[in-house]
């Protein structure tokens, strides 16, 4: 027969247990990835309505310069979706299509919504938007301790990916990338004929007039912009190629 157990002897065996049931503590309550705290994207909508004169099948006089300063301000990217709603009558539908041309061909991607009851001779713009979430850190987790598992920390990546967040001026480029602008090979060129012709960095005299219409490139970019707001207003919605979507 067993001799019964001493009160120190219980409490070593529950001091054990406790012991026991520490280990792991520092491992997260399920699997990690190896960055658990990436990124997260959301969809954003910015309505707009453009207004149409009385029975007239294009927009108002400016109308086009407003949705064109519209889709500026809210840094529309070229892919970006937008919902085109109009009502059911034949008028409202050929307004529809029509200003679905004018998205498409300025780089969105346009769709056609359901029949609302809007406003008379309006027609509702949508666009939708994909935005970057940076991680909601500051939860910080046990980190002394067993962690047998090898899992990653669960604060890994939070500083990096804020820090990115931070530092960047437009954030839309974290989730959607600005489509890059004409390159001047210019320069380029004039460095590999001076190569092959051995003149070093001497100039010759005929380069200081080749350079002095590049110097003027933001005006040139100011009075093209002139030009397409211009040309979307005279046409009524018949926007050059790719004028519109691209934010810049």
């Amino acid at each position: 027969m067993r001799a019964p157990m001493t009160p120190a002897a219980l409490l070593l065996i529950a001091a054990l247990a406790g012991c026991n049931n520490m280990v792991g503590t520092a491992d997260p309550p399920y699997p990690l990835p190896e960055d658990p705290n990436p990124f997260t994207y959301r969809t954003v909508d910015y309505p707009y309505v453009v207004r149409y004169a009385p029975a007239a099948p294009a927009p108002a006089l400016g109308e086009m310069t407003r949705l064109q300063a519209f889709l500026k301000a809210a840094d529309a990217r070229p892919g970006d979706k937008v919902t085109v709603n109009a009502n059911g009558a034949p008028l409202g539908q050929a307004r529809g299509a029509q200003l679905r041309d004018v998205m498409k061909r300025a780089g969105l991607d346009p769709v056609a919504g359901v029949d609302v009851t809007l406003a008379p001779d309006t027609v509702s713009v949508v666009l939708e938007e994909t935005v970057v979430v940076p991680p909601n850190c500051g939860k910080w987790p046990v980190i002394a301790g067993d962690q047998p598992s090898n899992a990653p920390l669960m604060n890994l990546g939070c500083a990096l990916h804020n820090n990115l967040y931070q530092m960047v001026v437009n954030k839309r480029d974290l989730a959607v990338g600005q489509t890059p602008g004409p390159a001047d090979a210019e320069p380029g060129m004039r460095a590999v004929q001076k190569y092959r012709e051995g003149t070093g960095d001497k100039k010759g005299a005929g380069q200081s007039g080749n350079n002095s219409g590049s110097g003027n490139s933001a005006a040139d970019s100011a009075t093209s912009a002139a030009t397409v707001a211009a040309g979307m207003a005279g046409e009524g919605g018949a926007a050059p190629s790719g004028g519109t979507g691209n934010g810049e």
